[in-house]
């Protein structure tokens, strides 16, 4: 698939200086059917050194284009470009499609505020329009794309401090999480998210679950960002976290098991 004039010069803009927008400007979501002015002014934040960690699809191109471009964009169809940009995503793995059909992600992460280039022109530097540059995007997490997703919205879940505090991530031999509840971060600060999990913690301490604690979902990267996640205890075993769910069950407090990296 050959893209359209529109489609190259709307990347080349969003590949130039970023609109004079102000550094809070724009909803916190918006549709991806008109993002184009959104995702500008998130790249331009980026490019200041803003971190604002967002919730968006990217997609895997199938094979059957008639062009030579990049692999990943942002966008809801394999087949069709969309608003853009081109990406160059690092950090967690996208989840694996097939070669030849592709697929959409639905992913939060950040731009880095830095691109690279991919020269896809054969020797004589033809056409000129497959040298393309593609902006780099940070994957925290990221889960297939559902049907429920139908109604695209792109999401800014985090920015200013909040989206630069360190969530190191979780590397030891207990990925067995027993979640209670969720608690949404959003915004520019992690403050009121931790301040109402730890009450749920306490609580769950005064029902003689001693283990209990609360953490930054991004420290699991199969959880996705952005919560304060509470949990009872976290084990090497699934069946050592399902014994912990049942005693829970007992005392009626709701929970579930899930492996967390």
């Amino acid at each position: 698939m050959r893209l359209p004039l529109s489609a190259l010069l709307s990347l080349a803009l969003l590949g130039l200086t970023a609109p004079s927008l102000a550094r809070a400007d724009g909803p916190d979501k918006v549709s991806i059917y008109e993002s184009e002015d959104w995702i500008a002014a998130r790249i331009a934040a980026s490019k200041r050194g803003e971190r604002e960690i967002l919730q968006i699809p990217i997609v895997t191109r199938s094979f059957g284009w008639g062009s030579m471009a990049p692999r990943h964009y942002l966008g809801e169809s394999p087949d069709t470009f969309g608003p853009g940009p081109w990406l160059a995503p690092s950090g967690a793995e996208l989840p694996s499609v097939s070669d030849e059909s592709g697929g959409v992600a639905l992913v939060e992460g950040y731009f880095t505020g830095t691109t690279t280039k991919e020269d896809l022109r054969n020797a004589d530097g033809e056409p000129e329009e497959w040298l393309y540059t593609l902006h780099d995007f940070e994957v925290i997490a990221a889960r297939p794309l559902k049907d429920s997703d139908d109604d695209l919205m792109l999401h800014r879940l985090l920015w200013g401090a909040a989206a630069r505090d360190d969530a190191p991530p979780f590397s030891d031999d207990r990925p067995h999480l027993v979640i209670v509840k969720s608690i949404t971060h959003r915004g520019d600060s992690l403050a009121k998210g931790q301040q109402r999990a730890a009450k749920e913690v306490q609580t769950l301490k005064d029902a003689g679950f001693a283990d209990a604690t609360s953490f930054d979902s991004r420290r699991a990267s199969a959880l996705a960002c952005c919560f304060e996640t509470v949990i009872a205890g976290r084990f090497a075993t699934e069946a050592e976290a399902v014994t912990l769910r049942k005693a829970l069950d007992a005392k009626k407090i709701k929970a579930y098991v899930k492996k967390g990296w």
